[in-house]
């Protein structure tokens, strides 16, 4: 799951709002902006070691924020892909289903951390989060017929998952 750190990077790759329809898109923006962090990271800590006269112990400290944006960046990333990999081998019946779980799970990540996507450049303008937002929104509708059938999956109780419907 770390192979996307030894491909070139591909600068002039930018996620738009069409891309949103697929899940190998919004999967190499994610690994662009994982590696990217990685490579920042990297030139700040080795900008620290010198600055602290080689104490890698400083060096790694002061990027101890760093660090965890790139673990937790990483780990959705391979969730996410994990996801997409178990989803490409599931039975046919269950295939619509599961994709449309995967690409909401895709867009939910991306929204919470666009920040780190606007940062890179990986979107661009304005629009792009009210787009993604629609597309959430879009993903939500078409789930929402199945959705008592996908909680009941995780053979919760109502009252653990807070459910009005199943509240008297």
């Amino acid at each position: 799951f770390t192979n996307y750190l030894k491909v070139e990077d591909n600068d002039d790759f930018v996620l738009r709002t069409q891309d949103l329809e697929y899940i190998e898109k919004i999967i190499i923006a994610w690994e662009i902006v994982s590696k990217r962090l990685v490579q920042s990271s990297t030139a700040k800590f080795k900008q620290f070691r010198k600055e602290t006269n080689g104490d890698l112990e400083l060096a790694f400290e002061k990027v101890a924020s760093n660090r965890f944006n790139i673990a937790k960046i990483h780990t959705k990333l391979v969730i996410l892909k994990t996801f997409h990999q178990r989803v490409s081998h599931a039975p046919e019946n269950l295939k619509s289903i599961l994709s449309l779980l995967l690409q909401l799970y895709a867009l939910h990540i991306t929204s919470e951390n666009i920040s780190q996507f606007y940062s890179f450049n990986i979107v661009k303008g304005s629009d792009f989060l009210e787009n993604l937002n629609y597309k959430n929104d879009e993903i939500n509708e078409l789930l929402r017929p199945n959705i008592i059938g996908l909680t009941d999956a995780f053979n919760l109780s109502d009252f653990m998952i807070g459910s009005q419907i199943g509240k008297k």
